[in-house]
């Protein structure tokens, strides 16, 4: 079984390795993104964190 490797296919492709990069770049921005607003829910449904007086700045610190 073959495992791993895409990378390497991805390289062979009539895709610019720059293309790749960026895609994987914004994937991961998209997946912490929405880790900090999970952990800020919870924080304001478990421990009473008022988020919703900060939110503006919350925002900006999220997408900084």
């Amino acid at each position: 079984m073959k495992t791993g490797g895409h990378v390497k296919e991805l390289l062979c492709s009539p895709i610019p390795p720059d293309y790749i990069l960026f895609g994987k770049l914004v994937f991961a921005n998209i997946i912490s993104i929405i880790q900090l607003i999970v952990m800020f829910v919870y924080a304001w449904l478990v421990f009473g964190l008022d988020i919703m007086h900060h939110l503006p700045s919350l925002i900006l610190m999220i997408l900084q």
